[in-house]
């Protein structure tokens, strides 16, 4: 398998405020993790903080950090200055037809050993993410345990449990995501082209069948634990102001409300679309788990559909041209006939088109793509055509045998044939558009594990009619969302947390006048040398 990659795209997400703000937020998060080791705050939630911190900041970078680098390297798959479009005759218009094939040569490739390192970012990227929703829960059910035993939290939750839930998340995270790093190996070849072999079956069901489960599953647990906590918290602060007959609640009050909601909000905004799209992981597999690549699965699908849809119509302008009594799949003068049925088998072969199709699309894509990206449309079209070539063979088989049942005679059957054919030509009009483009489909479904969307891709498309396009977008601004969550947790307790708000001022305060001391101290070394 080759590393391919959708195009960069949108440019200003994907290169300008996706890293933008990823340097941002991983600065966020050195500074909440270096303010919260003053003692003056050191507690249990403060430990799971400065874990959160850590998650956050590595997350954050991990996903857009190298992008503005890797975007010096990227190479569109498609030849230089050759034409974005490929042109087909239509015998329905009796004109020639131009299709674009700009979204294939748009997808891109990136060359050894950057690749490598775009890789293991990815995959490091959903580790440490991970991280963050199990901390991020981790907190929400401390405050729980605070609010409803608060003299049991204060005995039996210490700094080293915290420690020791810490570092228990880090490693809990790392034993799911290890076998999704190490699930193929990338190699180069004399002109660093990435190559990316094929996983063992055996850990292949792991990461598209296992993972997206458990992961399922570990989000709808955490996003119902913090509706709860937020939920749970926000009902007893609103208690207390009953029971002590304020007219309002405090400010400080006022401020934890604030507080758990944003949070709560945050986290299940920023989550709940990436549990959507890996909860549909169970529909995927409950349906069809045979299918390794079910890109490529519903690739062949819709071509299948589309050149079916074709043999129908032209079987109901025979029908009734011939006024045939419809679909008969099976009589005694066939099933006692060998000669009948070998008859239908010899048509059945001769009918076999699809490797015309296939030449013809190889053929108009020659020069305009690179040519290691032509032997991947090759073998896409070997692996689509198994199962497009039984679905088609069967419906012209049903069709022949209910010829020979109406007793319709041989001579009619055969022009029939010669006609079928001459009027199968029609369904190009469709096949060829189609064909071309499911390219990209093909091309990334292929390789799987370059990125996450290659991986989505071959989740949810089973599911869902979405086009690359949207995709992509889909995806970024999935990212996006991760990206701010990893910084809000940075400015909500900044804003909400008076204490932190001092220490941090302090530390400020502390190494501005230690850097004017230095300063100074420079200057009089300058001034006695002179």
């Amino acid at each position: 398998m080759l590393f391919t990659l959708y195009a960069r795209v949108p440019f200003g997400l994907n290169i300008v405020a996706g890293p933008t703000l990823c340097y941002i937020s991983t600065v966020m998060n050195i500074i909440v993790f270096l303010t919260l080791f003053d003692k003056k705050i050191r507690t249990p939630s403060t430990i799971l903080m400065q874990g959160l911190a850590v998650a956050d900041g590595i997350t954050a970078l991990c996903t857009y950090g190298m992008e503005p680098i890797f975007n010096l390297f990227y190479e569109n798959i498609g030849e230089r200055g050759s034409p974005s479009v490929v042109t087909t005759y239509s015998y329905t218009h009796g004109y020639e037809i131009e299709i674009s094939i700009e979204e294939t040569q748009n997808l891109v490739d990136l060359k050894y050993p950057y690749c490598v390192v775009h890789y293991c970012l990815s995959h490091l990227a959903d580790n440490f993410h991970l991280v963050s929703v199990l901390l991020t829960t981790s907190l929400g059910i401390q405050k729980i345990l605070a609010l409803a035993l608060p003299i049991w939290t204060r005995i039996n939750i210490t700094n080293r449990k915290s420690v020791i839930v810490c570092c228990s998340c880090f490693l809990f995270s790392m034993a799911l995501n290890i076998p999704r790093m190490f699930i193929v190996s990338i190699r180069s070849d004399t002109e660093d082209t990435c190559f990316v072999t094929k996983p063992s079956k055996t850990i292949e069901r792991y990461v598209l069948t296992i993972y997206p489960i458990l992961f399922a599953i570990l989000l709808t647990l955490a996003i119902s634990v913090m509706i709860s906590s937020a939920c749970y918290i926000v009902f007893i602060l609103c208690s207390r102001k009953n029971v002590r007959g304020h007219a309002k609640i405090s400010n400080c009050e006022k401020k934890s409300c604030v507080l758990i909601l944003s949070v709560m909000c945050i986290f299940v905004l920023s989550e709940l679309p990436r549990l959507v799209i890996y909860g549909t992981v169970f529909k995927t597999f409950i349906y069809d788990t045979s299918n390794d690549n079910i890109a490529s699965y519903k690739v062949g699908k819709e071509i299948e559909y589309e050149m079916l849809g074709c043999y129908q119509r032209i079987e109901e302008e025979f029908i009734s041209e011939w006024n045939i009594k419809r679909e008969i799949t099976s009589c005694f003068r066939v099933t006692n006939s060998s000669n009948i049925q070998r008859e239908i088998e010899e048509y059945v072969g001769y009918s076999d088109e699809w490797s015309g199709y296939m030449w013809n699309i190889n053929k108009q894509m020659e020069d305009k793509i690179k040519n290691s990206y032509e032997e991947l449309i090759s073998e896409a079209g070997q692996i689509i055509e198994a199962p497009r070539k039984d679905s088609s063979s069967g419906r012209f088989r049903r069709f022949l045998t209910t010829l020979y049942c109406n007793e319709i005679d041989d001579f009619d059957i055969y022009m029939i044939y010669i006609d079928f054919e001459g009027r199968h030509v029609y369904c190009g009009d469709s096949i060829f558009p189609l064909l071309f483009n499911i390219l990209p489909f093909l091309i990334l479904g292929s390789t799987p594990y370059s990125e996450p969307m290659n991986y989505i891709l071959n989740i949810v498309w089973g599911n869902f009619n979405i086009s690359l396009e949207y995709l992509k977008l889909l995806m970024e601004v999935l990212k996006i969302f991760m990206v701010i969550g990893c910084a809000s947790n940075f400015i909500i307790y900044v804003i909400m947390s008076e204490k932190l708000r001092g220490i941090l001022l302090k530390k400020i305060f502390f190494w501005k006048n230690h850097t004017e001391i230095d300063r100074n101290k420079t200057s009089m070394l300058f001034t006695v040398s002179n």
